[in-house]
C-alpha cells in the first residue's frame, strides 16, 4: 500500500562546504514497509545485539539470554548466557544453541568464515561449561562454532579486571581482528597505571586459531572505550568510540565524552586520531567503509554544539564522513526535539545508508505519538541527507539494535521490545523480548 506523507528536514548551510544539513518539504511515494516476522522470547530477559547476513542467504543473530524457556527452552544453565539463532532468507529459524558457564556471559558480534563456520566475540565471567579460563572479572571470550552452531573452540584473553571486545573483523591476511577496552589498573603490567586511566581502546591481532600477533591499548588518563573497527585499504585498522581523556593519546577534548577515531597500521602502531564533541556526551556506535574510499561514522550526541551542526533535541545522532588520511568531508546530525539514539549502520550497494536505533519524537516531523521509545529505521542518500524513515512501535519500550542487508536486497532489523501491542502483539511475557523486522517491497 502506498503511503502519502510530508516530510520537513531542516536544510543549514554553513560558511565553509565542509558541513551541511539539509532542510527540504517532499511526499513520499514509497511503498515499502517496515514488519515485524518474528519475536522470540523467554520469561526473563533475553537481548539481541547483532545480525548479520550470510553466505546462503539467510541471516543470524547473536544475544543474550536469562530465559529457559520460550525460544530458550533448550538452554541448560541459569544466568546471563550467549545464543546464537540461524535464520532462512524468510525468517524461519533453522538452529540456536548457547554458550556460557555458570557465571555472567555475554556475546556482542560474529562473522562468517569462508567455510561457513562462525566466529563469536564477547566477554565472560565463567571458568566453567564452556568457558575454560577466566583471569578474574570479564575477560574477552572468542568462540569459533561450526555452520550447525557446534562449539569447536574458544580462547579467553583477559587480566584480573573488567576486559570487554564488542566488534570481530576478519582480516585480509586470513586472520582475525578484535576490539574493545581493558582495564588498566588490573592487567598484569600490560599497562602503565601513572599513564593511562581506568579503560583503554584495546585491540588484539590474532591468527584463525586465535593466537595472539599482537595487541595494543590507547588512551589517556581517563575513560576510554572502542566499539567498532573495520579494516583499511593499507592493511591497517580503524576504531571508533568515545573518549573523555585530553592527554597521552588523546590531542583534543572538548567537554565529557567525545567521539574519538584511531587509525593504526597493520602492525598495531597509531598513525592518527580524530576528536569530535562539543560540552556534552558524544560518542560513536559504529563505522562503515565507504564504497568510495572514506569512511562514515555513526555516533550520538547532546551536545548543544558541534562545529558545524546544531542541536535538533535533547540527543541527536550524528555521521561524520572522513576521507582515508581522516580529514572531515561532512557532518550531519539527524533527530527531532526529544531523544533519538542511533546503534547501527550499513551502506547497501547504492551508496545510500541504512541506520537503526529508537526515538521518542514526541512533537516532530517524525512523531511516534507516544512518550516511550519507538524502533526507527532511517534511510539517507550517499551524502548523509535523511531520505525516508520508518517506525514500529508499541506503548512500552522498543529499541532497534542491529540490521543487516540480504542477498535478496531485503534488510533486516533487529532489536528489543517490552510491548504486547501495538506492533508487537504477543503473548506478554512481561520482560524483554527480542523482535525480528523486514524491510522490502
Amino acid at each position: 500500500m502506498i503511503r502519502f506523507f510530508i516530510l520537513i528536514i531542516f536544510f543549514f548551510f554553513s560558511c565553509t562546504p565542509e558541513y551541511s544539513e539539509i532542510v527540504f518539504i517532499k511526499a513520499d511515494l514509497d511503498s515499502r514497509s517496515l514488519k515485524i516476522i518474528d519475536i522470540i522470547s523467554g520469561s526473563d530477559e533475553d537481548l539481541v545485539k547483532k545480525v548479520i547476513s550470510t553466505q546462503d542467504g539467510g541471516f543470524i543473530i547473536i544475544g543474550n539470554s536469562k530465559s529457559i524457556d520460550g525460544h530458550f527452552k533448550l538452554k541448560k544453565r541459569l544466568g546471563n548466557d550467549i545464543f546464537v539463532t540461524k535464520f532462512t532468507t524468510t525468517g524461519q529459524i533453522q538452529w540456536t544453541n548457547f554458550y556460557g558457564g555458570s557465571d555472567d556471559d555475554v556475546g556482542n558480534d560474529i562473522i562468517e568464515s569462508s567455510d561457513g563456520s562462525f566466529y563469536i566475540i564477547g566477554y565472560s565471567k565463567s571458568k566453567d561449561g564452556d568457558a575454560s579460563v577466566n583471569n578474574g572479572q570479564h575477560d574477552n571470550w572468542l568462540l569459533k562454532i561450526d555452520s550447525s552452531g557446534n562449539l569447536l573452540w574458544e580462547r579467553s584473553y583477559g587480566f584480573a579486571g573488567h576486559d570487554h571486545a564488542y566488534n570481530i573483523l576478519a582480516t585480509k591476511d586470513g586472520g582475525l581482528f578484535f576490539n574493545g577496552f581493558l582495564d588498566i589498573t588490573a592487567s598484569d603490567g600490560q599497562g602503565k597505571y601513572s599513564r593511562h586511566g581506568v579503560g583503554e581502546f584495546w585491540c588484539h591481532k590474532i591468527d584463525k586459531e586465535g593466537n595472539i600477533i599482537w595487541r595494543n591499548y590507547f588512551g589517556g588518563s581517563n575513560n576510554d572505550r572502542s566499539y567498532d573497527a573495520k579494516e583499511t585499504s593499507d592493511g591497517g585498522y580503524i576504531l571508533v568510540g568515545a573518549s573523555e581523556s585530553n592527554d597521552f593519546d588523546i590531542s583534543k577534548n572538548s567537554g565529557s565524552y567525545d567521539i574519538w577515531v584511531v587509525k593504526l597500521s597493520k602492525l598495531g602502531d597509531l598513525e592518527w586520531e580524530k576528536s569530535y564533541g562539543g560540552t556534552g556526551i558524544d560518542k560513536a556506535v559504529a563505522i562503515v567503509n565507504n564504497i568510495e574510499n572514506s569512511y562514515t561514522i555513526l555516533g550520538n550526541t547532546n551536545s548543544q554544539y558541534i562545529k558545524g551542526t546544531i542541536s535538533k533535541g535533547m540527543n541527536d545522532f550524528i555521521m561524520i564522513k572522513l576521507d582515508s588520511e581522516g580529514n572531515t568531508i561532512s557532518k550531519i546530525r539527524h533527530g527531532s526535539s526529544d531523544f533519538d539514539f542511533a546503534k547501527d549502520i550499513i551502506q547497501t550497494s547504492d551508496g545510500s545508508y541504512f541506520i537503526t536505533g529508537y526515538s521518542k519524537n514526541p512533537n516532530n516531523l517524525l512523531d511516534t505519538g507516544l512518550d516511550k521509545n519507538a524502533v526507527f529505521l532511517t534511510q539517507t542518500q550517499q551524502n548523509g541527507i535523511h531520505e525516508k524513515s520508518w517506525f514500529i512501535k508499541g506503548s512500552e519500550n522498543d529499541l532497534g539494535i542491529s540490521l543487516c542487508q540480504i542477498k535478496n536486497g531485503s534488510i533486516i532489523t533487529v532489536g528489543t521490545t517490552e510491548s504486547s501491542d501495538g506492533d508487537f502483539q504477543r503473548i506478554n511475557s512481561k520482560s524483554t523480548d527480542i523482535f525480528i523486522a523486514i524491510l522490502k517491497e
